[in-house]
């Protein structure tokens, strides 16, 4: 597996367990069972799903330009 490959796979696992994290938080929050740890879940989980879309966004460019030295 290319260092591409594993970076785009670890990003976008990154991003489900972001997710995953604040679908927790925010049902917590809605039931009323939430409390400020449940919005600064909610919080990290954000900053963790952006930080690994933008990994994936450079990886995608990575690819690009492996693609454009290839053709």
């Amino acid at each position: 597996m290319s260092s591409i490959d594993a970076t785009m796979k670890n990003a976008v696992n990154g991003m489900q367990a972001g997710i995953t994290t604040a679908r927790r938080a925010a049902s917590q929050i809605a039931s009323g069972r939430g409390d400020s740890e449940s919005l600064q879940d909610l919080k990290q989980a954000e900053r963790q799903v952006a930080t690994n879309a933008k990994s994936v966004e450079q990886a995608n460019e990575a690819l690009g330009g492996v693609i454009d030295v290839k053709a």
